[in-house]
Parts: C-alpha cells; structure tokens; sequence
C-alpha cells in the first residue's frame, strides 16, 4: 500500500469513528426519564358544565362518574425528561398541572412549565378524568391517546398521533385522529368521525335517527346498525369494496359505491373510505 493509500485508510477510519460517537451521543442525549408522578386534583361536580383538556405528550382518558358524584377528579401522571438524572428530575418538579375554571361552569386542564423550560428538558403527562356524563368534553393529546366512556353530552376529540376510543351517547360527536384508528359506540343523533391513517369502526346500533360522516383516508370503514337504525346512506371506496349484509333498501350499488335506506331513512349518513373498503353489518344477537 502506497503512502497516500495508507494516508487515506487513517483519515477514512478518524472520520467513521468520530461519526460513530457523535451519533451514539444523539441517541442518548433524551433517553433519561424519571419514573412516573401521580397528581390528583379535585372537581366541583355541581358547577361543572363543560371541559377541555389538552396534553402535548401523554394520553387523555375520561370515564363518567354520576352528576351528583362528591369524587370528581382530574389524576395528572408525569415525568420528566433530561440529559442526566439530575436535568431529569427538574423537568419533572417544573411541571405544573392546572385545572382554571370560570363562573360558567367551563374548566380547562392542562400543564405548563413553572419556569422557563431548560435546554435538555422534555415532558410526558397523561390525564385520568372522572367528571359528570352530562358536561361538553373538549381532549386534545397531541402525540397519545384519547378515550372516552360513558359521556352523554357534546364531545369534540382530537388527536395527532393516537387512536381514540370513545363510547358516548346523548350528545354529538366528533373526533379526528391524524395517525391512528377511532373506535366508536355511539347513541346519539349526530356524528362526525375522521381519520386520516387508520381504521374506523362505528357502532350505532342503538341510534334510531341519525346524521353525520364516517370518513377514512387510508383504511376501512366498519358501520354496525340495528334494527331501529334509520338513515340514508351514501357510501364510497375509491380504492375498496363495499360490502353490507344490513337489511338496505339500494338505490344504487357498484363494487365502490352504493346508495341506500335502512330503515325509515329519517337521517343521512355517509360513508367513505379514499384507501380502503366499507362493510355495513347488523349488530349481532
């Protein structure tokens, strides 16, 4: 091997080396988290009317407690996150949960930085809701998970990246989740699902009349109905079948679309998915 070969080989192996440890520093630099914090805040269930929560990281779980119930809470789980155990343990105790309230009845949770935020620092935090079934619910989690039961009024559901599971009645409902599924049991009169990667299943077989969209970008669409269930239907699978062994009256059907009644017809549903299939079931038993 010549002298500029031997050159070469030595500044090759330096470059690949110092690229190596650069790299293996990026992967570690926020890999420490504390372990898990609980708060638990309390409600006042009598004035309570409406509530939103956002969390940017972590999940949103809400279950409904009776409306005259003296243990409505919010239980906040946190930890934090930093380049040492030290950075990490800062970032947690700088969490600050918060649950504001205003005279009518409205209340918003959510979380902040008690100080300004530290280089490094980096947080998780999840909310646990036990509030009234009669209240509008507004849960936002940015990168987690929503779920719902039994809510009975108004609720409005996003998230980024997570699915949402909701089984709710009484009120409308909408949710959206950019990157993940919706699993819904719905026994209201309108309705508003959208997802845009991921699955939608939507159970309203204890709807009678009802209105709205069950809409996928990439995914399926599965409608379970009932015998009450009364709706026009307008169903479409651009890159999918449709398929339905519900007991509708067709107006038009090809492999990818199909128009309908079931039942009285009294509401309008549509149905669509961009990559994916649409089967429309009878709820079983």
């Amino acid at each position: 091997m010549t002298l500029p070969q031997r050159l070469l080989t030595v500044v090759l192996s330096l470059l690949a080396t110092s690229t190596s440890g650069c790299l293996m520093g990026v992967v570690t630099s926020h890999n420490l988290w504390t372990s898990r914090a609980e708060e638990k805040l309390p409600l006042d269930a009598a004035t309570l009317t409406a509530m939103e929560v956002a969390t940017q990281d972590g999940s949103v779980v809400f279950e409904a407690c009776p409306d005259d119930s003296a243990d409505a809470y919010v239980l906040a789980s946190k930890r934090g996150g930093g380049w040492s155990p030290a950075s990490a343990k800062a970032a947690q105790e700088a969490i600050e949960v918060y649950v504001k309230g205003d005279q009518d009845g409205q209340q918003q949770v959510g979380w902040r930085w008690k100080t300004l935020k530290r280089p490094g620092w980096s947080a998780e935090v999840s909310f646990e809701i036990h509030a009234p079934a009669g209240i509008s619910l507004e849960a936002r989690a940015h990168n987690g998970s929503i779920s719902v039961s039994g809510l009975r009024g108004d609720a409005r559901l996003k998230s980024e990246n997570g699915g949402i599971h909701v089984d709710a009645g009484g009120g409308t409902l909408s949710a959206e989740a950019h990157n993940g599924g919706i699993n819904a049991t719905y026994a209201g009169e309108e309705l508003a699902l959208v997802s845009y990667n991921g699955r939608v299943q939507a159970d309203v077989s204890a709807c009678s009349s009802l209105k709205g969209r069950v809409v996928t970008y990439n995914g399926g669409v599965r409608l379970t109905v009932g015998p009450q269930t009364s709706v026009r239907l307008t169903c479409g699978a651009y890159n999918g079948r449709i398929t339905c062994d519900a007991p509708v009256t067709v107006g038009e059907l090809s492999r990818a679309t199909l128009t309908g009644t079931l039942g009285g017809g009294d509401g309008q549903l549509v149905l669509r998915s961009y990559n994916g299939s649409v089967r429309i079931q009878k709820a079983s038993g």
